[in-house]
């Protein structure tokens, strides 16, 4: 396990046991992920995977349309919680070492996690795993996800230590790579609705996103700093939005 792996692990186990209450923009993407999912998929399925499954809130959704499938997470945490009262499989994965078969899957899910891969890398992997005629269906957030964060560091006069999310393009572009056939293409900003400005952060941090780029600006925030973001990313009446820029994409590896 690298070390982005090691981080990630930790950041997402810890945030296990409170995850779905924070999650709400993953929650409004997990629901448009499986209409076009169902919209477009048979009602049962021989097999599928569930990359990134968290705590397996998406998975139980999958299995109740499609049968029984395989969840994949880097988190222990999150696995032990998808297991309670579940009958799909869960497996501790990484995305760099995915435990698939060459054309062994009918279909791979995956909500708002293959963000933290390496796009040209993954890709392939996904590719290789699907059978012909299988079906790749994603909810993804992309560049241009939380400006609000992005001013806010700005205000202060640092640098956001956020982590560069790949591009819509570069998601199509490595779709179209791969040899996958685009089917469906879907782009929208979801928000996030905060009381307060630090309750939003809490909020990134308690569902796994307070994962940052090291590179970024070393050092921590003084209090001075840090009251200069709350003061940004609040409006006028102490609340706080942060918005994702999501990409839907649905993909079919054609039958030769």
């Amino acid at each position: 396990m690298d070390s982005l792996e090691a981080r990630l692990a930790h950041s997402f186990g810890t945030a296990a046991p409170v995850y779905a209450v924070h999650a709400s923009v993953q929650a409004q993407a997990r629901a448009q992920l499986l209409q076009m999912s169902v919209e477009h998929l048979p009602p049962m399925l021989p097999s599928w995977v569930d990359l990134g499954c968290g705590d397996g809130a998406l998975a139980a959704l999958l299995a109740a349309r499609f049968g029984r499938g395989l969840g994949l997470d880097l988190a222990a945490p999150m696995l032990a919680q998808a297991r309670q009262g579940s009958d799909n499989l869960f497996v501790q994965a990484s995305f760099n070492a995915l435990p698939l078969r060459t054309a062994g899957v009918a279909a791979l899910f995956s909500n708002f996690a293959l963000q933290w891969a390496e796009v040209a890398r993954v890709m392939p992997a996904l590719a290789s795993a699907l059978q012909a005629g299988g079906m790749l269906a994603l909810a993804l957030p992309v560049a241009g996800s939380l400006p609000e964060l992005a001013l806010a560091w700005v205000a202060a006069g640092r640098q956001a230590p956020l982590r560069p999310l790949p591009s819509a393009a570069a998601w199509l572009q490595a779709v179209e790579a791969a040899g996958l056939r685009l089917i469906i293409r879907a782009d929208a900003d979801l928000v996030s609705e905060h009381a307060s400005a630090a309750l939003a952060l809490h909020a990134l941090k308690a569902s796994g996103v307070g994962v940052y780029d090291r590179s970024a600006q070393p050092g921590l925030l003084g209090r001075a700093a840090y009251q200069r973001i709350l003061q940004a990313l609040a409006d006028a009446s102490g609340r706080c939005r942060l918005t994702y820029r999501v990409l839907w994409l649905l993909a079919r590896k054609e039958e030769r």
